[in-house]
This record gives structure tokens, sequence and C-alpha cells, in this order.
């Protein structure tokens, strides 16, 4: 089964409607209760300012209400209000970032900035080789021996091996954060100078690193409706926080058939919603462009996942990738 015939009807919520923009009636009753539940940000004040993560739920839902009411231009306007509000913090890292100049990693302003423009332009970047090859199939090994779990029915493996034996298993595998957290390589790509001052430059204030995961994708056995909400293998946009910046470095292979990252470019700046999956047809334009993240191991994919986005289908094979997603407040998403 192609995405192409998983019909609307088939996905949550948004039966009622199609394409990328939600009904007025819709986007009234988000805006409604993020009205009424405005008190979050009082309650999750030290999260807004970057001193701890949310701890209530209700604040992933006002995340959600926000972007929905606004057809995704809401969090762009808050995330300009925390930037104010973390003005000091800012500029301490802009402080330290002079004395460190040129980068120790070897990119320069001039680097930074043109991948900067790129994000700003495009909503999606690429940077080859980020990592040397050697060291990303060595991380890669490190990640196939952790333990993680499914989406859906969230059983649990020892490891990835376990998972690839299980030939019924759902198709999307989570690597255990704790042990992500543990490995000091992937730690230390995650603090990578040239990530967090791509990050700075684009979202505008000091970058928190926000979340540190593994994805494993393999062919789907079966193209459910459930199975790709589950796996992300459909198209839909994200509100995890205010302002957020996801970086993407590719462990395997990546080629077209093996399910590699797909975006449409510019979408990060339109008309958006996040109530849900949506098939390819109600979203892909005639005019629209997919940027597909393919490479090799080591090469680093950079998106605003507020744009539209999806985990393709892998027709063979499997795709394993690190995910560091930097931010500006820890108000939102809790992993």
């Amino acid at each position: 089964m192609k995405m192409s015939d998983v019909n609307n009807n088939t996905f949550n919520y948004t039966h009622s409607f199609v394409g990328r923009s939600m009904p007025r009636r819709n986007r009234l009753a988000h805006f409604i209760r993020a009205l009424a539940t405005t008190y979050i940000i009082a309650l999750e004040w030290p999260a807004i300012r970057g001193r701890r993560r949310s701890i209530r739920g209700r604040a992933t839902t006002f995340l959600n209400d926000i972007s929905n009411s606004t057809h995704g231009r809401g969090l762009e306007v808050v995330n300009h209000l925390i930037c104010r509000l973390r003005q000091k913090e800012t500029a301490l890292y802009d402080a330290e970032r002079v004395t460190r100049r040129p980068n120790p990693e070897g990119y320069d302003q001039a680097s930074v900035g043109s991948i900067v423009a790129k994000l700003n332009s495009h909503g999606c970047a690429v940077v080859r080789s980020f990592v040397d090859r050697t060291a990303a199939e060595s991380i890669a090994e490190a990640v196939r021996a952790m333990p993680g779990q499914c989406d859906l029915n969230k059983h649990r493996y020892s490891d990835m091996t376990e998972w690839m034996n299980d030939k019924s298993a759902e198709p999307r595998f989570h690597s255990s954060g704790e042990y992500l957290a543990e490995n000091l390589a992937i730690v230390s790509l995650a603090r990578s100078t040239f990530v967090q001052d791509v990050a700075r430059d684009y979202l505008g204030a000091a970058p928190l690193l926000a979340s540190l995961q593994s994805w494993t994708t393999r062919p789907p056995v079966k193209q459910t409706a459930d199975t790709l909400d589950a796996a992300a293998m459909a198209y839909h946009c994200d509100s995890d926080f205010f302002g957020f910046l996801k970086f993407f470095v590719l462990l395997t292979e990546v080629g077209p058939t093996n399910g590699p990252f797909t975006f449409i470019e510019r979408s990060h700046r339109g008309t958006r919603h996040v109530a849900g999956r949506m098939p390819d047809s109600e979203v892909v334009g005639p005019y629209d462009v997919e940027f597909h993240g393919t490479g090799h191991p080591g090469d680093l994919v950079i998106v605003d996942t507020k744009g539209w986005h999806k985990a393709s289908p892998p027709v063979e094979g499997y795709r394993t990738m690190l995910q560091f997603v930097y931010s500006t407040s820890l108000f939102g998403s809790p992993t």
C-alpha cells in the first residue's frame, strides 16, 4: 500500500477537514481553550525561563492550542517574547562565543551564517560529513546495543537486534534516552559548538538542549493508519516548544528507499496545524518541493519541524539516526 492510498478518513481527528488549513470553527475552539488555560504560563514560569522542564501535561496542550488557533504563527510570536525575556542569558552566551572564536570544531561564523540563512529561507539544511564516518558507525554500533521500545504497544526490547528479529514488530524503535545520555560520544555531538551556534542564531536566544533521542525505522508490516500515525510516517507538524530546532545525525546509509526524513521546503513559515497526521495528497501541492534527508553516516540534517514533515515509510533496509532538539525555553514536551 502506498502512502497516497491511505484515505484521509482513516487518520484520527483530521477526517473532518483536508489540507494544511484548519476550519475556522476548530481554530476558534482551540483559541478559546488556550485563553482559558493561560494560567499554565504562571504555573510553568520556571520552564518558560529554561530553568527546568515542564511538569504538567497541560503545557503541551497549550502549545498545540496556540499553534492550531493561529495556523502555527502564534508559536513565533511567543518565542519572540521569550527571546526578549532571556536577553541576559543570550548576552552571556554571545560573550563566551566571542572568546572562543574561531570555532574549535573548524566552522567559522560564515559557515554558521550560511546554514542559518538556508534554514530561514527553506526550513532545512544539510552539513555533509559533520561526523567522521568511522565515528558515526561506532556510535551506530553502540546504539544498536541499547534497549528501547516501540510506539503503540510500548513493548520493550533488550537491544535493537531483538527488535529486528521480531518480524511482527512495529516499524519504529526508540533507543533508551538514559543510555544515550550516558554515551560520551553522543553527548559530545549534542553539545557541539557548531550545533549550539546554529541554534542560537536561528532561534534568537541562548540555546537549551531539550531532548536527546535516537530512532530506527524499517518497512512497516502493514501500512495501517494507526501504525503510520504512531511511527510519524505521515505528514504532520510539531509544536514541541515555542521555539525549537531539530538536528539529525545519520548513523546509517540512507537512500531513497530506506525511509529518509522528508520535509516540504518553506512550509515552516506557511499555514499549518498540529491536529494530527495527513496523507501526502492533502499536503503536497503541485509547486511544493520535498526535501529528502538522504546521505551517509555522519551527515547532519537540520530542520525546523514546525513545518510539514514525516519519516518516509522504508521500502527496504532500515534507517538509524540521532536527534538533538534545541529550544529557547523548556515549556512544553517533557521528553
